[in-house]
């Protein structure tokens, strides 16, 4: 990964970077911070849990999974620390800049259901920052598509499985019509 960091700093590629499983286990945590200092991160994504665990606060993560919410202030403090923009998924998402915030409450309760909901968002997202090159607008739409898409999709879904499914295909079929159903405040 380090390596891949050096690369993409060379060439100016943006990186995401999601510290999967921070905060459960200090090896996870001390990779995940090493990796902010050795290149440069556009994105940093991740649940509330992780994403309080780079602080040092420790006890809200199970696994990959949070057991506690961070609000604003965590996401302000986090882009200013390691300069990037912070996302944090929930819920209700955050993503800050450190001056720019904006929160998007699209979505469905289903996405705690699956496993990989958090990485796919995070390729989502990365979609989005190779096209627009602007990490704060990247974060907003790649979470304003993927989120659209869970909530069209848990609409018409019996379960997990075929929640899944239809998640995958209403990212493929998004279109300009869904977009009008996006819930973003920027505060």
């Amino acid at each position: 990964m380090r390596i891949a960091g050096k690369i993409a700093e060379r060439y100016n590629i943006p990186v995401l970077l999601d510290p999967v499983g921070a905060g459960a286990s200090r090896l996870r945590t001390e990779t995940a911070l090493s990796f902010l200092k050795s290149f440069p991160v556009s994105v940093l994504k991740g649940n509330g849990g992780e994403m309080l665990a780079l602080f040092g606060k420790g006890g809200g993560v199970k696994g990959v999974d949070s057991l506690i919410n961070a609000d604003v202030n965590v996401a302000d403090e986090l882009a200013e620390r390691f300069n990037v923009v912070a996302v944090i998924t929930g819920k209700t998402d955050i993503i800050s800049d450190g001056s720019k915030r904006a929160l998007v409450e699209n979505g469905s309760e289903l996405f705690q259901y699956i496993t990989g909901s958090g990485c796919m968002v995070g390729s989502v997202i990365s979609s989005f920052l190779g096209a627009l090159k602007d990490p704060f607008r990247a974060s907003v739409d790649g979470l304003v598509t993927f989120d659209i898409a869970g909530e069209i999709a848990g609409k018409s879904s019996s379960g997990p499985g075929s929640f899944k499914e239809k998640l995958m295909d209403e990212i493929f079929n998004m279109n300009d019509e869904k977009y009008k159903l996006a819930r973003v405040s920027y505060i």
